[in-house]
């Protein structure tokens, strides 16, 4: 039978293995977790952001082309030695507002050195309102190994239109219906209302009853938009002396344009009565 100090003594013992095995485990995960976050790239979302702005808002450009000079810097202290980290700026709408600058690099030396940068507003051409744009931005942060990326809450610019008048995009065709005699022609013509921020492709097609049409398709650009362009349809002889009357149609195809306001467009079809005689 063992001796009651002999007894103490092994319970000790046990107690000195069981803290030593412990810290063993707590020390292993602890380099297990410091080695995961050198290997994978975090991304968050953030409202308080380290980036400052000057100025901060609210930011207000116009058609005409007035920009807001601008620049960006960090807090002081948002980075260590070694870090690299980089801004990235992204308009949401670059028909309306855009960026003279889209990626900014601050290091440890750099983070309160201000950089600078224009928001400039576009225009478009068109009596479509007041547009507000966001300004969406990002961090990259490099540390090591390890490249944590940040999401925040965008930058708010109004851009104002210039345009009066009311013109929106719209198609003018001259005719909807038309009367076309044996062995001769008719003549319509079709017109955009309103500037396209690019090209306007119109394709054309008839049936069996009109012989030929001058064009199968019109393309109009923002610089021959408010010209007319005319559209000849022929009707041949049928040599049968015959007097009668038919029916057919212009038909105008989808339209195709990097505009989306012209391209959804809807174009209805130009009736025509044919008569032979």
């Amino acid at each position: 039978m063992r001796s009651k100090s002999g007894l103490a003594i092994d319970r000790a013992r046990r107690l000195f293995i069981n803290f030593n095995a412990d810290r063993i485990t707590n020390m292993r995960n602890a380099l297990i977790i410091g080695l995961l976050s050198t290997i994978f790239t975090a991304t968050s979302c953030s409202t308080d952001s380290i980036v400052q702005f000057s100025p901060k808002g609210p930011l207000i450009v116009s058609e005409s082309g007035t920009s807001v000079a601008m620049t960006v810097q960090l807090r002081p202290n948002t980075i260590a030695e070694g870090d690299e980290l980089t801004i990235q700026l992204t308009s949401t709408n670059t028909n309306e507002v855009s960026v003279s600058a889209e990626t900014f690099v601050f290091t440890k030396a750099t983070e309160t050195t201000p950089q600078a940068f224009s928001v400039t507003g576009v225009n478009d051409n068109k009596a479509d309102g007041d547009k507000e744009v966001e300004i969406q931005y990002a961090t990259t942060l490099k540390r090591g190994a390890s490249t944590t990326v940040t999401q925040y809450s965008p930058l708010l610019v109004t851009n104002t239109d210039n345009d009066t008048g009311g013109a929106t995009a719209g198609v003018t065709i001259s005719a909807s219906h038309l009367q076309v005699f044996e062995a001769n022609s008719a003549t319509f013509t079709v017109v955009l209302d309103a500037q396209p921020t690019g090209d306007v492709t119109i394709p054309l097609s008839i049936g069996t009853s009109i012989s030929s049409i001058s064009a199968t398709s019109l393309t109009f650009t923002p610089s021959n938009y408010n010209s007319p362009q005319t559209v000849t349809l022929q009707v041949n002889t049928d040599h049968d002396n015959a007097f009668y009357s038919e029916t057919d149609n212009v038909t105008f195809g989808a339209i195709s344009s990097s505009d989306t306001e012209y391209s959804s467009i809807i174009l209805a079809p130009i009736s025509c009565t044919i008569i032979f005689t």
